[in-house]
């Protein structure tokens, strides 16, 4: 049991290590121009919001990595049900990046797609890492 729950916490902790490189290098990339204050809510949701898609669609493809290494770790550690640990850690993940999409004025189409990057790579992670600790005989 005490396993089961540490699986889904470290794929959570390694999701949770490549988003934030992952965005340090999105925010080297594609750096806020001089005139965001990043103390000020309102002008940083105002950059997100008409942001190039390219800077969107990084952060995505962040999410989407993560989701699918977190599951593939989570799924490896876990004792069994396997694909639900997996799962468990990609509708986390799930949760807390749409809220932040929301919460910071992503674009819709941002949204939209955010809902549907998480869970088909926290399945494909989990298949991998079920497939990997399940050798042939």
């Amino acid at each position: 049991m005490l396993r089961n729950v540490l699986s889904v916490i470290a794929g959570l902790v390694v999701s949770f290590i490549i988003i934030i490189l992952g965005e340090g290098i999105t925010h080297h990339i594609f750096p806020l121009p001089a005139t965001v204050n990043i103390n000020d809510p309102e002008t940083v949701k105002t950059y997100i919001s008409t942001a190039p898609a390219s800077f969107h669609l990084t952060i995505l493809f962040i999410y989407a990595i993560a989701s699918l290494v977190g599951s593939f770790v989570s799924s490896i550690i876990t004792i069994d049900k396997k694909m639900s640990k997996a799962m468990t850690v990609g509708g986390i993940l799930m949760g807390l990046g749409i809220f932040n999409l929301v919460t910071l004025s992503h674009p819709l189409w941002a949204i939209i797609m955010g809902l549907i990057a998480f869970l088909p790579f926290a399945f494909a992670g989990g298949l991998v890492g079920i497939t990997l600790s399940n050798p042939k005989e």
